[in-house]
């Protein structure tokens, strides 16, 4: 089974969970379980499968390089939306901007998170390649 079809099978089965009543106990387990079962099996197919297959080393090697310098220079931005001098302020808009800023910064965290985790599947479509 490819994995867009176990997918879409565990998505039916989340659907038929939603739709049982919550005493149906014998039901509940038995999907369950088969849910339990199908997350196993995706999670089988998702380490094996290269999401990268058809793409040159090259072209892989390019893109890694390039988030990794991405995410230095997200990393070593300075400052950040509010800078203020001296004392607090009191006003309801240093208040919207602190949260803008720390929306901004949470916002950025995940972007650099995202890049990281690219740059590892890279990584390991690399050194799968190298073994085979």
């Amino acid at each position: 089974m490819e994995l867009d079809d176990l997918l879409a099978v565990l998505t039916q089965v989340q659907r038929d969970l939603e739709g049982i009543p919550q005493d149906a106990w014998a039901e509940r387990y038995r999907l369950q379980t088969v849910q339990d079962r199908l997350r196993e099996a995706a999670e089988a197919l998702r380490s094996t499968h290269d999401p990268d297959e058809g793409l040159p080393d090259d072209a892989l090697v390019a893109e890694a390089a390039s988030l990794r310098k991405r995410m230095e220079s997200m990393a070593t931005r300075t400052g950040g939306l509010v800078t203020s001098k001296g004392g607090g302020s009191s006003s309801p808009s240093s208040g919207a901007m602190a949260e803008l800023a720390f929306k901004g910064k949470q916002q950025q965290a995940g972007e650099i998170e995202r890049m990281a985790f690219r740059v590892n599947q890279i990584e390991e479509s690399l050194k799968r390649r190298q073994t085979l």
